[in-house]
């Protein structure tokens, strides 16, 4: 662990918006800053980050400060559903955007290089990740300097507090880990790794083989939520074995439709 006071957590505000994107920006690739500037990087920093500002009660954040100053942050989103929406629009602004500042020759080649990349990975994105496991995640980043104090275990649990709040029986979060790092510590305190795929992306520009991973956080001890679903899961099995049953006597048997998980809302 290194050395260092614990950092102090408070609920996120507007004013720490300029050290959420200062840390974003330096530490987005793997610890080191993008290879975009300016207007290009201002405008992938909305796309990322946009959303946790203007979300109302399904988002939010948390800041981690040292003496008073920001060094790390989590973005919560407790309504997948709603930022999905919001992602798939503005995604498509964002390229059609770079598309056109390229077209008018406001993007250098390594920015060029980048937002070809992305697309690669959002197309792969398309055809192979599955629906979200959960309908909380987090996206959050630690300045170098401040990483290992138990900040980001602490900032976990922070996050649990708001899931198991909502009812909700998990959340999720997406980490590029390179090649061969070694994930006990993840599952040590509880995470469960899920879906990968290779980032182009971040594969190219640092050089390395990088996987994007899923890494889950169950909280099913913790709320209502996965009783019910469990008691779907189960009425659904049950209705496709007697679905079998029926087709081998050569009667079809009608099942009732297994009750639908409550919305949770905030």
């Amino acid at each position: 662990m290194a050395d260092g006071p614990l950092l102090e957590l408070r609920p996120a505000m507007s004013t720490d918006l300029p050290d959420i994107a200062r840390i974003f920006s330096a530490t987005v690739l793997l610890g080191a800053p993008l290879v975009i500037r300016g207007a290009a990087m201002t405008r992938y920093r909305a796309l990322c980050l946009d959303w946790y500002a203007t979300a109302a009660d399904d988002g939010g954040g948390i800041v981690a400060l040292e003496d008073g100053v920001v060094r790390g942050y989590l973005l919560h989103c407790l309504d997948q559903d709603a930022f999905m929406r919001w992602q798939r629009g503005a995604a498509v602004r964002w390229v059609s955007g770079e598309i056109l500042a390229a077209l008018c020759g406001r993007r250098t080649f390594s920015e060029l290089r980048f937002l070809g990349l992305r697309l690669l990975d959002g197309l792969r994105s398309l055809r192979t990740v599955s629906e979200p496991p959960y309908p909380a995640h987090a996206h959050f980043n630690l300045d170098p300097e401040v990483r290992g104090r138990s900040t980001g275990h602490r900032l976990a649990a922070a996050m649990d507090e708001l899931v198991a709040a909502r009812g909700l029986d998990g959340w999720f979060g997406e980490m590029n880990l390179p090649e061969g790092f070694p994930t006990d510590a993840l599952e040590r305190a509880g995470a469960v790794l899920g879906h990968r795929q290779r980032n182009a992306t971040l594969s190219a520009l640092t050089g390395m083989t990088v996987w994007r991973t899923t890494v889950m956080r169950p909280l099913a001890e913790r709320t209502d939520a996965f009783l019910v679903r469990a008691e779907v899961t189960e009425a659904k099995d049950g209705a496709k074995d007697g679905a079998k049953d029926g087709v081998r006597d050569g009667v079809t048997q009608e099942h009732p439709e297994p009750a639908r998980i409550p919305e949770v809302v905030g």
